[in-house]
């Protein structure tokens, strides 16, 4: 049987902005700071990406301006958090007490109003036939979302990680290294070691 992650890759959750610090993603990889507004006593509502425009029109949630979307990696929630994530009644629930924000795969949106309506990525088929764009959501600009970048824009994910392109590079480099020299590296202590 495949886990969750292998056929919903990522979920989200549409919340309030004041539930959400604003350092949020900032800090999530001190593995610190946690989303805790339980739905119920046992667990949290997560949603597709195909759930949310339908979700976010209807109350409480529907032309509301401080709408925040967060985006689960539900491979960390699993196997990092020791999340338990599972599809009950056609809706995704993680079983805890809190999520870790580490397991955020992007920064938390503000959603934007327009004509009284969130604007939305799109997810599933109309991402697919309108290569992240679809005419049924005339509010969004040529090329705004695409769906491998978990509906945020290519200038919103640059800006959010402005500066890491050194680290990643800097990383891979280590890694081409450590493989062709068959020596582990230290980054911290700036030497190698042999294996």
């Amino acid at each position: 049987m495949p886990d969750i992650y292998d056929t919903h890759p990522t979920l989200y959750k549409l919340v309030s902005m004041g539930d959400v610090p604003d350092e949020a993603w900032a800090n999530r990889s001190g593995w610190a700071t946690a989303f805790s507004k339980l739905d119920d006593p046992k667990y949290f509502k997560l949603q597709f990406g195909e759930q949310l425009a339908g979700i976010a029109a209807e109350p409480p949630f529907a032309g509301r301006d401080d709408l925040m979307l967060l985006t689960w990696n539900v491979e960390s929630m699993c196997e990092e958090a020791d999340i338990k994530v599972v599809v009950e009644e056609g809706e995704p629930r993680a079983y805890v007490d809190f999520i870790p924000y580490a397991c955020m795969s992007a920064p938390p949106k503000v959603l934007a109003l327009k004509d009284g309506k969130h604007v939305l990525p799109l997810f599933g088929a109309d991402a697919t036939a309108g290569g992240g764009l679809s005419s049924s959501h005339p509010q969004l600009e040529h090329s705004a979302f695409v769906e491998d970048c978990d509906g945020f824009t290519v200038e919103e994910i640059k800006l959010e990680n402005e500066g890491l392109e050194w680290e990643i590079d800097h990383h891979h480099q280590l890694e081409e290294i450590e493989w062709e020299q068959g020596e582990e590296y230290e980054e911290d202590e700036g030497d190698y070691e042999d294996d």
